[in-house]
C-alpha cells in the first residue's frame, strides 16, 4: 500500500527550481546529438559547401548537424517517415510528412569521391534522438534544405539523390527497429550522394529498458508463416526465438521471412517446418492449418516451440533422469545472474480456443477460452504483468498490471488486433533477459548461454518430443533435463505452456531453504485428441515443483491475473510497470523535494538501470526532455500534486 501523502518536505523556492531547470538545460544541450557513427561515417562541424567537388573523399562519408530545437512553420515532407526497415528501392520509400509546430532536429549525411571510377562505402548513425524522417530523393531533400545553417546545397542538381541504379550494385538504407539509427551504403562516381535525417529534438534522452523480451509466435498467428488469412505478411517461425530489439522479420523488407536469433535448426541439426525464409505464395512450408490434416502427421512433421527459459549452468549434471530425493538447495548450484524469485511475472494469455490448429482454431480465426483477443492498443495486454506477496507458496497477487501490446513488443507484429482477429498474434513462449550494449543490442546470451524449451503437442517436431518436458539445447540432438513423469510427477501426454526456473523458498526441519523450483503452466485440453493436454490440471493456474516428482499450484484459485489459459510465462528481477506517479524518483508514494537528484540523474543519463526514470518522464511520451519534463517536474513539485 502507498503511503498518505505529506508536505513537501524543506523550502524550495523559485530561484531553487531556476537554477535546476538551468542546469538541466545545460547538461542536455552539451550532449552530444548524434552519439555515434561508424565505420566509414564521420562527424564533422557544418561544412561551407556540400556541392559535388567541394568536400570529397573515397574512404569518409561526413556526417554533420544542421539546425536543432527547430520549430517547423509548415508540414515537412519525407521520403522515409522514421518507419524501420530496409529500403534499396524507390518503390519501397513509404513516404509522409513531419506536421508543422512539430520540434525537430536536422542531420545530413554526404558522401562525394574523389576522381573518376565508383566507390562504396557503409557506415550508420546512432542518434540521440528518434528519427522520425528521411529525405534521399531530389524533391524531399530539395524542399528541405533551408535547415542548413550556412552550409551552400546542390539543389539544382537532379543526381544528389540516392538513385538505386539496376543492373549493378545497389545502395540502401536501414533504420534501426527503435529508430534511433540509421545504416546506410552509397555508391558514388561523378556525382554527390545526400541524405537528410529528422530526429526528435535533440536535448532528449530516450527511456531505454534495461531488459529485452524474447518470444516465440504460435502456429496460425497473423505474422507466423502459417497464417490462414495471409496477406502475405508472414515471417516470423513458431520453432525459433525473436527479440523484441531485433528485426526486420516480415516482408516486403524481408522476403519470406526470416530465423529467430535462436533458430531451431540449432535444437534439431535442420530446420524443421515451417521454416523462412519461404517466398512462396502461399508459403510452402506452412503449417496447413484448417485442413484437418491427420494428427499423427501434424504432431511429427512440424515444430512450434512453446515455451523457453535461459540460464546460467547445465542443469544435466544436477538432475539425475531417474528422480531427485531432495530438492537442489541454491547452495549447492553455481552463483546465477538468471534466476529469480516469483515475485515479479510476465505472462501472455492463450489467443485460440481449444479445438486446436488442425480444425482451423487459431489466433486469428477465434478469440482465447474466454473469448478475448489480447494485444490491442488500448489495453497493452499481450504482455501482462502480475506482483506476488509471500515468502512460501501460496502467494498472493499484490497487482495486475498491462505491459504490451502486440507492436511494441516487435514493430513486425503490427498492426494491432485492435478491429480484426485477422491480425491477432498469439506469443506462446516469453522470457526476459538483461540487455547487454546499447539499444538495439540483443541481451541474455553472454551472462544466460543454456537454452532450456518445450514442445507443442501439436507440434512435436519429427523427433517426437514430448510435450509436458523440459529439454536443453546443445545442437543436433535435444537433451531431456526434467520429465513430466518423473520430475514433475504429471500425467504423460500434458501439454506444458511455457516454464521458467526460480528460487523457492520450502521449510525444512532446520527452517527455511531456498531451493532450485520450476514454475508451469499448462495447456487446455484439446477435444478432438484422446489424451488431456491439461493433465487434469488448470490451464489458468500457474504451478511449481521442486522436481523431486510433485507439482502444486502457487496461488489460490480466482486469483488475479488467472482469468484465461496462460500461454507464455516469465520471471524479472524488477516490477515492469511503468510508473504509478510521475516524479516520485524513489517510489515512496510521495512528491517531494529528495525526488530532485533522482530526476536531474535520469535526464542527464547519470541514473543507473534501476533508477526508475520512467517516473522521469513527466509527460508520459518515452524520452526525458530537458525542457518539458523538467517544466513539468518543477509545476508538480511547486503544486504538491498528490501521487
Amino acid at each position: 500500500m502507498r503511503s498518505k501523502r505529506r508536505p513537501i518536505s524543506g523550502t524550495v523556492g523559485l530561484r531553487a527550481f531556476a537554477a535546476i531547470t538551468m542546469l538541466l538545460a545545460t547538461q542536455s544541450a552539451s550532449m552530444a546529438n548524434i552519439i555515434s557513427t561508424t565505420p566509414a561515417a564521420v562527424l564533422i562541424a557544418p561544412p561551407a559547401d556540400v556541392n559535388p567537388g567541394m568536400l570529397q573523399s573515397n574512404t569518409t562519408i561526413y556526417v554533420f548537424d544542421e539546425f536543432r530545437d527547430f520549430t517547423l512553420p509548415g508540414a515537412l515532407g519525407v521520403n522515409i517517415p522514421g518507419t524501420p526497415g530496409f529500403y534499396n528501392a524507390p518503390a519501397l520509400l513509404p513516404g509522409g510528412f513531419i506536421p508543422a509546430l512539430t520540434i525537430i532536429d536536422s542531420h545530413f549525411i554526404h558522401f562525394d569521391q574523389v576522381g573518376p571510377g565508383t566507390t562504396a562505402l557503409s557506415g550508420s548513425v546512432t542518434f540521440a534522438g528518434k528519427i522520425i524522417g528521411v529525405m534521399c530523393r531530389n524533391g524531399a531533400l530539395n524542399g528541405s534544405d533551408f535547415l542548413g545553417v550556412g552550409t551552400a546545397y546542390p539543389g539544382g542538381n537532379p543526381r544528389r539523390q540516392l538513385d538505386w541504379d539496376v543492373g549493378g550494385p545497389v545502395e540502401s538504407i536501414t533504420i534501426s527497429p527503435d529508430q534511433f539509427t540509421i545504416s546506410f551504403t552509397l555508391i558514388t562516381s561523378n556525382v554527390v550522394d545526400q541524405i537528410r535525417v529528422i530526429t526528435e529534438a535533440g536535448d532528449t534522452n530516450p527511456l531505454t529498458p534495461s531488459y529485452v523480451w524474447e518470444f516465440s509466435l504460435d502456429i496460425g498467428s497473423d505474422k507466423e508463416l502459417s497464417d490462414p488469412v495471409s496477406n502475405f505478411d508472414g515471417g516470423f517461425d513458431p520453432g525459433d526465438v525473436y527479440a523484441s530489439t531485433a528485426g526486420p522479420v516480415c516482408p516486403p523488407f524481408v522476403p519470406g521471412g526470416a530465423d529467430g536469433f535462436k533458430d531451431d535448426a540449432f535444437i534439431f541439426g535442420g530446420d524443421p517446418l515451417p521454416a523462412p525464409p519461404d517466398a512462396a505464395v502461399p508459403p510452402v512450408t506452412r503449417v496447413p492449418v484448417g485442413n484437418n490434416c491427420p494428427l499423427t502427421q501434424c504432431y511429427f512433421n512440424y515444430f512450434d516451440l512453446d515455451g523457453h527459459d535461459q540460464i546460467d549452468f547445465d542443469l544435466r549434471q544436477y538432475i539425475p533422469q531417474d528422480g531427485l530425493q531432495n530438492p537442489i538447495q541454491q547452495s549447492a548450484l553455481p552463483p546465477s545472474q538468471c534466476i529469480y524469485r516469483p515475485t515479479f511475472l510476465a505472462v501472455s494469455y492463450d489467443d485460440d480456443m481449444p479445438a486446436g490448429w488442425p480444425a482451423g482454431d487459431v489466433p486469428t480465426l477465434a478469440p482465447s477460452l474466454t473469448g478475448y483477443r489480447y494485444g490491442q492498443t488500448a489495453n497493452r495486454d499481450e504482455i501482462v504483468g502480475i506482483t506476488l506477496a509471500g515468502a512460501v507458496p501460496p502467494f498472493s497477487v499484490t497487482n495486475v498490471y498491462p505491459i504490451s501490446d502486440e507492436q511494441s513488443l516487435h514493430p513486425d507484429l503490427a498492426p494491432n488486433p485492435d478491429n480484426l482477429e485477422a491480425d491477432d498474434d498469439d506469443v506462446d513462449s516469453l522470457d526476459i533477459v538483461e540487455a547487454i550494449g546499447p539499444p538495439g543490442t540483443l541481451g541474455g546470451g553472454a551472462s544466460c548461454p543454456y537454452w532450456y524449451f518445450g514442445a507443442d503437442q501439436e507440434a512435436v517436431s519429427p523427433m517426437g518430443l514430448d510435450s509436458g518436458s523440459i529439454y536443453l539445447a546443445v545442437g543436433g540432438v535435444p537433451a531431456l533435463v526434467v520429465d513430466d513423469v518423473i520430475h514433475l510427477g504429471i500425467p504423460e501426454m500434458t501439454d506444458m505452456d511455457d516454464f521458467e526456473f526460480t528460487w523457492l523458498v520450502r521449510m525444512g526441519p532446520d527452517g527455511p531453504v531456498t531451493v532450485l523450483g520450476v514454475v508451469f503452466t499448462v495447456d487446455n485440453d484439446d477435444p478432438l485428441t484422446a489424451p488431456d493436454e491439461s493433465g487434469g490440471l488448470d490451464p489458468r493456474m500457474i504451478y511449481a515443483s521442486y522436481m523431486t516428482g510433485f507439482s502444486f499450484p502457487i496461488l489460490p484459485p480466482g486469483s488475479p491475473g488467472l482469468f484465461d489459459d496462460i500461454d507464455g510465462l516469465t520471471i524479472w528481477s524488477d516490477s515492469l510497470e511503468l510508473c504509478h506517479c510521475r516524479g516520485d524518483m524513489n517510489q515512496n508514494g510521495v512528491l517531494e523535494g529528495n525526488d530532485i537528484q533522482g530526476f536531474v540523474d535520469c535526464v542527464t543519463s547519470s541514473a543507473s538501470s534501476s533508477s526508475h526514470c520512467d517516473c522521469a518522464d513527466m509527460n508520459g511520451d518515452g524520452v526525458l526532455d530537458a525542457v518539458f519534463d523538467v517544466a513539468d517536474f518543477v509545476t508538480a513539485l511547486l503544486n504538491k500534486s498528490p501521487c
